[in-house]
């Protein structure tokens, strides 16, 4: 196996370590990206289902249910009046398949129907019929606190995820629970949805990294070659290029090793950034408006970033921020990330999650983890009122130099709703807003910049 792999050619190793390298860098971020989608959202579903079937228990009266006990009561009044305000219930949002209350029995995890809201006669159940939940653990918590099932329960009827809330007697006392059965199909199919777009953009992505790394390779091999054989020439007598710096042997093989070193640190930098650009290029297949704005900002992050002058190495991580800043769009539906006219609350909280998703997605990948935290918080405002809620100088200083570069982008390219403003309006926004949600000494500084030798972009529309 050794010998098989020393006749390989360099430039085949080569190209294998960056082909490598860079599939790393995208299975990573899809599996974390997917994984983190379904169960975000699986989350958000069994927080609303806690809280709707708390909001019922709170209108279903306990006193009456704790009196219904046995079928013959399914002709009283009550129970017509629960069963009716159960469906009443169910009709306000088409995503309820099933409402109903049950009540403990003597056996741990055997529980008793009392009333079931399914206007079916056929499949309703009746008061005393017993259901085995000792396969839903949600169901006795719910004799406590409202719960939900942890993971969606499918059977001939379809694909279902249930929440369930404690229903109290006058006296405080609970008498029975609430449950609700919402049903999974719209969201399974949503999820192959985007499934199937995101396996497109991997398939674009792998390409890219494919091409960008043939031609890594090629450039990397040659520079190999050339440093080889210099070596060759330093061993022979033969200082072609000068590497020379003491009179003893080993310092030319030292020096050697010392710029091969330099080599392989900036061959590295520049796999990371075209791996990050190429998927950054696949991804904004997402959002056409939004193409370009990522590599934009990020030109403008490193202009204030060259005037702070920071090091080349914090220059370059800043550099990656800005490219990787709105990532976590990817992890927003289309119909909110490209919708023409205002957001909604609702809309508008799915936006604000994307610094979240972003930085989740980049800390699950070991070589882009420490700019998490530069992503999460490049909307947060100096003076605390952004999200999330951090204020100062305790937003890094990543964030607040993206901060600026992201807001000047974004006010003067065009979009489809509307046209950019001006760069001297967009300016004069910046310096309006210094100190308030923005560093107002990294907002002069920008000023300043862009007074002096403005950077400008072909606008999109």
């Amino acid at each position: 196996m050794l010998k098989a792999l020393t006749r390989i050619s360099l430039r085949t190793k080569l190209f294998a370590s960056f082909m490598i390298f860079s599939l790393f860098i995208l299975v990573g971020v899809s599996y974390n990206l997917y994984t983190h989608i379904v169960t975000r959202h699986t989350e958000f579903l069994r927080r609303e289902l806690k809280s709707l079937a708390a909001i019922t228990a709170i209108q279903l009266p306990g006193d009456i249910l704790e009196e219904l006990t046995t079928p013959e009561q399914e002709a009283s009044s009550d129970y017509i009046r629960l069963k009716q305000l159960l469906a009443t219930i169910a009709d306000q949002s088409s995503q309820l398949k099933y409402i109903y209350t049950l009540r403990k029995t003597e056996k741990p995890g055997i529980y008793q129907f009392i009333v079931d809201g399914d206007p079916d006669p056929a499949s309703a159940a009746h008061i005393g019929e017993l259901y085995d939940g000792r396969h839903v653990p949600a169901l006795e918590d719910a004799f406590l606190a409202p719960s939900a099932d942890s993971e969606f329960f499918t059977d001939q009827w379809g694909t279902t995820l249930s929440g369930y809330a404690p229903v109290f007697n006058s006296r405080g006392e609970t008498v029975a629970i609430v449950g609700l059965d919402m049903t999974m199909d719209y969201f399974l199919a949503d999820l192959k949805i985007f499934r199937d777009k995101f396996l497109y953009i991997a398939t674009a992505a792998s390409i890219l990294a494919f091409l960008i790394s043939l031609a890594l390779t090629h450039a990397f091999a040659k520079r190999m070659l050339e440093l080889e054989n210099a070596a060759e020439q330093i061993a022979c007598g033969q200082n072609v290029i000068h590497l020379t710096t003491g009179n003893d042997e080993v310092s030319p093989l030292a020096l050697k090793l010392q710029h091969l070193a330099i080599a392989l640190n900036n061959e590295r930098e520049t796999i990371l950034l075209s791996a990050v650009e190429a998927l950054l290029t696949a991804l904004e297949a997402k959002d056409p408006y939004t193409s370009g704005h990522s590599s934009e900002v990020a030109s403008l992050s490193v202009q204030i970033a060259c005037k702070l002058q920071l090091s080349s190495q914090e220059i370059f991580k800043i550099r990656l921020a800005a490219l990787l800043h709105d990532i976590g769009k990817i992890g927003i539906p289309d119909s909110v990330l490209n919708k023409a006219g205002p957001l909604t609350q609702e809309e508008w909280k799915l936006i604000k999650q994307h610094p979240a998703i972003g930085a989740k997605i980049i800390a699950g990948i070991p070589a882009l983890a420490d700019l998490a935290l530069a992503v999460s918080c490049h909307h947060c405002r100096f003076d605390g009122t952004g999200y999330p809620a951090t204020a100062g100088e305790q937003i890094p200083l990543a964030a607040r130099i993206i901060a600026v570069a992201d807001s000047f982008q974004a006010m003067t390219a065009d979009r489809p709703y509307r046209r950019g403003l001006a760069p001297e309006e967009a300016l004069a926004e910046i310096k309006r807003c210094a100190g308030t949600q923005f560093d107002p000494a990294i907002a002069d500084i920008f000023i300043m910049l862009q007074k002096k030798n403005p950077i400008s972009f072909a606008k999109k529309g």
